[in-house]
Parts: C-alpha cells; structure tokens; sequence
C-alpha cells in the first residue's frame, strides 16, 4: 500500500500558461531589482522586485526553482555589474555566475522548504533564506562582495533608511523581502488590492521604525574636516590642493593610494607631510603603503597614516579587507582608533567600508567620526561611483557616525548620522570638498545588538534546511520499505 500523495496539497498545480511564463517573470523581476540602484535608482521598486521571482517558483520542481534562481542572478548582477567589464573584460561573466550561484542556493534551500511544507509556507520563510544567502554571500566566502544588497537600495528613502540604525542593512532586505512575500502571497490568493494594502501597512511599520525618535549618539565636538579627491597619485598635488583651503580645517582626509611611496621608509617624504600638518594646524589622513617587518619588499599594508596637527605620527590603520583579485596588500590586524584634538577617529579603507562588521568594530573601539580613504578609478564608470557612494550613506546610519570619504575620482563626499550627503564632489572632478561634521559618542541599537540579526537568519535557515532534508530522506526511506514489502498471501 502506497502513501496517499500529498503533492497536491502541498504544493498548488500551476497551469500550463503560467509555466510557459516562469521565465519571463524571473527575467522581469531581476530586471526591476537591477534598477533599484544608481542609475536609475528607483528605490520604490525593491518592495515589489522579487514578486515575480516569487511568483514564478510557485508549484516548480526543485530543478527549476534552482535554475530559476541562478538566472535570477546572472541577470541580476549583469544589469547591476555591468561595469565589471570596465575592470575584468569578458571574465565579469564569471563573476557574476559567481555571485549568481549564491541565487541557485537560495533557489535550493526555498525548493527543499516547498516540497516539505509547501508554497506558502516556502515564501514565509523566503526573507530568511535571502538574508542568510546575503550574509554568506557578502562575508563567509573567499567571492565575497557585498554589493546590491537590496538594503542598499533604500538610501534615497531617508524615512526608511533610518532603521538601519536598528537592524542594519541586513534588516532591510528582511523587511524588503518580507513585503514581496506578503504581495506574492495575496496576489495569488486574495487579489492585489488586498496585497497592496497588506504590503503598504508593512512600510508604515518600516517608515515608523526608521524615522521615530530612536536613541541618538551625543555631540561631543563640531570641527571642519577636507576630503581631497584626485585620482594622481602625487605627492605635489595633493600638497597643492591641501595648502590651499587656508586655516580653520581641523582634519585633511586624502584618497586610499594617494601616495604609492613609503613615508614611514623615507624620512624626507614623511617630513613633508608633518610639514603640511604643522602649517594647516589640521590632522592628516594619508593613503600610503607600509612595508612589513621581515617580509619580502613586495610584501606591503595598504595603510592610512594618521599625523597630528603638532606634526607627530599618530599611527597607521592597516586595510583588513584586500581586493580579491589585485595586489591589495596584506591583510590588517587590530582595529585602532586614533585620539586627535577634535575627537577620536576611526579609519577604514575603501572596501573596508562595504563591510558590515567594520564600521561596528571602530565604533566600538571608541570611534567618534569615521575617515574612509577610497580608490575608485574613473575608468570604471560613474555607475560604480555612485552606487559606492550610496553604500557609505547606508553605513553610516548603521553605526550613527558622521563619514568623511575622500575618494580618488569621486564621489568624495561628507555624510551625516542619517545618511544625507552634506558635501560632495561630483566624479571625475578634482578638488576639495569641506564641510562640518561632529564628534559622536553613544552607540545606535545596531551596534548595541541589532547586528546579530543577520547570524540569526542563517541559523535558522540551517535549522529549516537541515530539518527538511532530514524529513525528507526519511520519507523516501519509508516509502522504499513499503515497496519492498512482500505482498501477503491472498492480498491484492
């Protein structure tokens, strides 16, 4: 005797138009994602983008769930990537099935959840799995590369932008996901007026939290702070543009590689800045490279060297996250802060900045003010500018810290604690960009505790598939016993 089957209950038969049109909804959800960044960067469209993902995985074998998923993704950061190819040529193919392959294990944890529980069960969870997919994506692996999370998306959205200072960017794709959910699911059994309603009581719900009177850090110091941009890595320039913003700038913040030189091997080098430093009266943040004690002479830190308004050596931050792919320099220990006159600051270097823990960890270690010396090369397109731009507003809500990023070709840019660009420079542009910011102390609920959120989706989401797969070899099992079963006599 069989086991009834149950496939009709647990998952719902999709008729045969709807299956013809899987691919066409994946392709246009992928496509509404894409354009939730700069350029266009619609942010609205991140709360219904992955409805047609969504929709198109309901009723599917767990081979076209998969398959579904990493096309979802190849499309996905092809559109928001393109300008890899700027960088890698052809291969940015293989970066994005790459990335795209974290979509195929989203795709095989949601297909594991729907033949065990069912479709909608499948899609209530789906948040869960996509924040849990996001972190391993962006942190967990040696590909690691946290851009266009869907979080990101949100930074043109103040109101809404304000609950990553609660739960992080990680949270907003939660809550973002959580709204396709809630539309998909209503779409397909209550019609879309009920999801469009349902959906908006969720954004309320995201608005109230981001823009409600959250515990703000106290102002400790208001000061003048310089951010230079220009792409030459030369010493005179960057002395030239720094002379001339005159007294009164308490901080000078220059680009990630503005010297490719060794000022802490090169007395005379190094006299020249603190020189700069003792004249501007101004603390002064220097992108450089630091030789390693006992290495090889090719072995180097990509470095920010911290010097004090009295011309002394502060100290040196050490890039912990090297680009993958270049010679980015050894990785960095510690987590350092720096106490000037104006307040104690943390330094992070370019891709430092993408990642969640670091602006956490600096504010932790007493950061008042954050300082990010930034490499993005003009060659590779305003679009990577912008959306790198986007992602420094977003962290600095996390960690509610003003951020002064100098960066080589733009955007050098002065953000405030919720994210509003004070000052910038427009890319490609070469100069100074100045604006007052404050030194911070008290830290946001994110850093508080609100960063573990993501940790949490990841276990639970290995809870969810560990238990289903186990259900399910369970069930084949049996039903392998029951068709082994010899037939009694005289039973048909």
């Amino acid at each position: 005797m069989t086991p009834p089957d149950r496939s009709s209950t647990l998952t719902p038969q999709p008729s045969r138009h709807f299956w013809t049109c899987r691919l066409s909804l994946t392709l246009l959800s992928s496509a509404l994602a894409a354009a939730c960044y700069e350029p266009p960067a619609v942010a609205p469209l991140a709360w219904v983008a992955v409805v047609p993902l969504l929709v198109a995985l309901r009723g599917a074998s767990a081979t076209t769930v998969r398959t579904l998923c990493f096309v979802w993704g190849l499309a996905f950061y092809g559109l928001g990537l393109a300008w890899l190819t700027r960088i890698f040529g052809t291969a940015a193919v293989g970066l994005w099935a790459v990335l795209a392959a974290t979509m195929w294990a989203f795709g095989l944890c949601f297909a594991l959840l729907q033949q065990r529980y069912g479709y909608r069960r499948a899609v209530i969870f789906a948040p869960v799995l996509w924040v849990a997919v996001d972190l391993f994506r962006s942190e967990l692996w040696y590909f690691r590369f946290p851009w266009l999370q869907l979080g990101f998306s949100q930074v043109e959205c103040p109101a809404i932008l304000q609950a990553a200072s609660v739960v992080g960017v990680y949270g907003l794709t939660l809550l973002i996901v959580a709204v396709n959910a809630v539309v998909a699911l209503t779409i397909l059994r209550w019609g879309p007026r009920a999801g469009a309603m349902l959906a908006g009581a969720v954004l309320l719900v995201s608005a109230l939290l981001g823009g409600g009177p959250l515990r703000e850090p106290h102002a400790a110091h208001r000061f003048a702070a310089a951010a230079v941009q220009t792409e030459r890595s030369d010493l005179d320039m960057n002395l030239r543009l720094s002379e001339g913003l005159g007294p009164g700038v308490d901080l000078i913040a220059w680009p990630e590689y503005s010297l490719l030189e060794y000022p802490l091997d090169d007395p005379a080098l190094l006299a020249r800045l603190q020189a700069l430093a003792r004249r501007q009266r101004a603390v002064l943040v220097v992108g450089c490279k630091e030789h390693i004690a006992g290495a090889p002479p090719e072995v180097f830190h990509n470095s920010a060297l911290v010097i004090g308004p009295q011309g002394r050596v502060l100290g040196s931050y050490h890039k912990h996250y090297p680009v993958q792919f270049f010679n980015d320099g050894q990785r960095g220990r510690g987590w350092p802060t720096f106490a000037t006159p104006v307040g104690r600051m943390g330094v992070a270097i370019c891709y430092d900045m993408d990642f969640a823990p670091v602006f956490r960890k600096l504010v932790n270690a007493g950061a008042e003010f954050l300082v990010v010396p930034t490499y993005d090369a003009l060659d590779w397109t305003a679009r990577q500018h912008l959306q790198h731009s986007a992602m420094a507003r977003a962290r600095a809500v996390e960690v509610r810290r003003w951020v002064v990023r100098p960066a080589s070709s733009g955007v050098s840019q002065i953000n405030d604690p919720r994210g509003n660009l004070r000052r910038s420079l427009e890319v490609g542009e070469e100069g100074v960009v100045v604006g007052e910011i404050e030194a911070l102390t008290g830290r946001s609920l994110y850093v508080r505790g609100g960063w573990v959120l993501p940790y949490v989706c990841a276990g639970l989401t290995a809870f969810l598939v560990g238990w289903s797969a186990v259900g399910g070899l369970r069930r084949r099992a049996l039903l392998r016993r029951q068709q082994e079963q010899p037939a009694l006599p005289g039973v048909e």
